[in-house]
């Protein structure tokens, strides 16, 4: 008989999505259509980025700032008065501005059409923003010039790890292997991929947004060049990794597949966080970066919301064999009602919830064949 295998890993908070557990989600922000969130600007500064303009946190209460009504797609920090952001509806007013905390006044410092996002290199403290036509870099956020390798080519979004730079969109994945002076673009075969995110290994996952048969998330581990698909999906709005984990999001609900979920790509498993969240329609994923706890922000049609229970906790699962039955045990985690055990016939993919066996006080057990079986348990907390 072949010896049987084991994967034992518990992760607390990773629960089935029919469990009915509540998450704490709390609101950030007025309760208005919010399209990205900013912190890090300045001393304390938390900024939402919404479909007719700028709401900044100020004076114990958020305030709403806006240009002539232009959506704010994305903010960064230019100094400790001024912020940066791209706004646009497509008209003559698009653009990248500075605004003011102080005056409240917006200046436009570059034209660009349909503007998707603007960032600062933490390394180099330069400047980048993307368009619908290209790239524009800055060294100080006020002088921008044209990427000329990008003439032309939509910019949706960017991703850093190390040196390696990945810009992606409808017109492709570009991959810079010297922070941004000598670019590549991806295999013929590369899917359309419009949001990115590396993870604290180097692997790059994307979204593939839309609603034909190739939408879905999709990973990279040669920094964009070549892909792979993780899971299908339609309507996904957004990829986001808080400390190593990785989060996906939902614009429209499809079948079972709505609002946030974490992604474990180890077991393949998706763990739904939609409970307690107030709307599930999700346009960006980001993070509070000023608070002290790892965290989570959806950006949603009717608002924002941060859960600090993001985390997974990792606990010992111990398992052994005996005359056809393999047995599995784990000290009891605080707060579990119940636990869920899945498997799999391979060590990294296909594990479905396992309804064969019989659960134990703190423990599981179920009668094998002559297979090898691979293991993991969740908690279902209260």
């Amino acid at each position: 008989m072949n010896t049987i295998l084991k994967f034992t890993v518990l992760l607390l908070l990773l629960t089935s999505p029919q469990t009915g557990n509540a998450w704490n989600w709390s609101p950030v922000g007025p309760d208005t259509e919010i399209l990205n969130f900013h912190t890090g600007a300045g001393a304390y500064c938390e900024v939402l980025c919404s479909t007719d303009g700028l709401i900044v946190y100020e004076y114990g209460d958020w305030q709403t700032y806006s240009y002539g009504g232009l959506p704010v797609l994305d903010v960064a920090g230019l100094d400790d008065q001024r912020l940066l952001l791209v706004q646009g509806d497509g008209s003559y007013s698009d653009g990248i501005y500075t605004f003011n905390r102080e005056t409240h006044q917006f200046d436009m410092v570059h034209f660009c059409l349909y503007p998707r996002f603007i960032e600062q290199d933490m390394v180099t403290h330069a400047y980048v923003a993307g368009y619908e036509e290209g790239l524009l870099v800055s060294p100080d956020g006020i002088t921008w010039t044209a990427v000329p390798y990008f003439d032309g080519l939509t910019c949706s979004d960017i991703a850093r790890w190390g040196t390696h730079v990945v810009v992606c969109g409808i017109s492709g994945i570009h991959s810079s292997p010297d922070g941004g002076l000598t670019w590549e673009s991806a295999s013929p075969a590369a899917p359309w991929i419009e949001d990115i995110a590396f993870d604290y290994n180097g692997k790059l996952y994307g979204i593939f947004p839309d609603e034909s048969w190739s939408s879905g998330l999709w990973s990279s581990t040669d920094f964009g060049l070549n892909w792979w698909v993780e899971f299908w999906s339609i309507d996904m709005s957004d990829v986001y990794c808080v400390d190593g984990e990785v989060y996906v999001s939902w614009l429209e609900p499809w079948v079972d597949y709505f609002g946030i979920a974490h992604w474990d790509p180890d077991v393949q498993v998706l763990t739904f966080m939609n409970e307690g969240l107030p709307d599930a329609g999700i346009n960006e994923l980001s993070e509070n970066t000023i608070i002290d706890c790892y965290n989570i922000v959806c950006c949603t049609q009717s608002g924002a919301w941060m859960t600090c229970d993001v985390m997974g906790i990792s606990m010992q699962v111990a398992i052994s064999y005996a005359e056809g039955y393999v047995y599995l045990s784990w000290n009891p985690f605080p707060g579990a009602i119940s636990y869920n055990v899945y498997s799999s016939s391979e060590p990294g993919s296909g594990f479905t919830l396992n309804v064969g066996g019989t659960h134990l006080p703190n423990g599981w057990f179920e009668e094998v064949g002559d297979e090898k079986k691979f293991y993991y348990v969740t908690a279902v907390l209260e």
